[in-house]
């Protein structure tokens, strides 16, 4: 359902996107920069994984869990008015949550469904190529964005002596301290976004899909691509 959403919003952005007639766009004459500070929300559209079972062993399906992102970036406009380059660093403090395989699906649940959470922080590092439609009369800018970065995870997992007591999150989190790894891996993006300013201070709004796969640490771990959905909002400062 998730999934599904996510490409209706990205449709219904597209076919808005570049639709209207364009205003004229002075050439610049050089490079000029400004930085922007965004912050939004991430949500993931599919696990990141599973931990394959045995006799003994459930299947642990493993999800990284929706959360706040903060964004820098750093904008860069040459003399054409519909390119762009950008550099961005967002920041995710999250937990990695498991469960047994099927439970929270068709209204599975019950004991047996306890979920074991695991802080993890992500940091994220991009650049980005910006194409800009022409500014509308009210000097909004409308833009499409593909970019390509890496993205780590790091976890804080303690060991499962706080769960011992507890044969079921036991049984979740031995699993999940061999699947999650610190870890760093490549991402794409796409995405589509509106800037204009008022006054000194620009503004901005983004809707933005990631996609990169997680690698699934152990013997039993099975790593799977994730798609992530962000949308964000933020100011941005002019530089020189």
């Amino acid at each position: 359902m998730h999934r599904i959403l996510v490409r209706t919003a990205f449709a219904l952005l597209a076919m808005t996107h570049w639709s209207g007639s364009p205003a004229s766009a002075q050439e610049r004459t050089g490079w000029t920069a400004q930085a922007e500070a965004n912050v939004g929300y991430f949500k993931a559209t599919r696990d990141a994984g599973k931990i394959l079972g045995s006799e003994v062993d459930a299947q642990i399906r493993t999800v990284v869990q929706h959360a706040p992102v903060f964004t820098l970036a750093l904008l860069l406009s040459g003399p054409s008015p519909r390119f762009s380059l950008r550099t961005a660093v967002d920041y995710v403090k999250t937990d990695a949550r498991g469960r047994a395989l099927g439970c929270g699906d068709a209204g599975i649940s019950g004991p047996g469904c306890a979920a074991h959470d695991v802080p993890a922080t992500s940091l994220s590092g991009f650049v980005d190529v910006l194409l800009h439609n022409d500014e509308d009369g009210t000097g909004t800018l409308r833009y499409f964005v593909a970019g390509l970065g890496a993205r780590s995870y790091a976890f804080d997992e303690d060991g499962c002596q706080g769960v011992a007591g507890d044969a079921v999150l036991f049984d979740v989190c031995r699993p999940m301290e061999e699947f999650l790894a610190d870890q760093i891996g490549l991402v794409f993006r796409l995405g589509l976004g509106m800037r204009g300013r008022g006054g000194p201070i620009g503004w901005n709004i983004e809707l933005r899909d990631h996609v990169g796969r997680f690698a699934g640490s152990g013997v039993r771990g099975e790593g799977g691509t994730q798609n992530d959905f962000f949308i964000s909002a933020g100011v941005s400062f002019p530089g020189r």
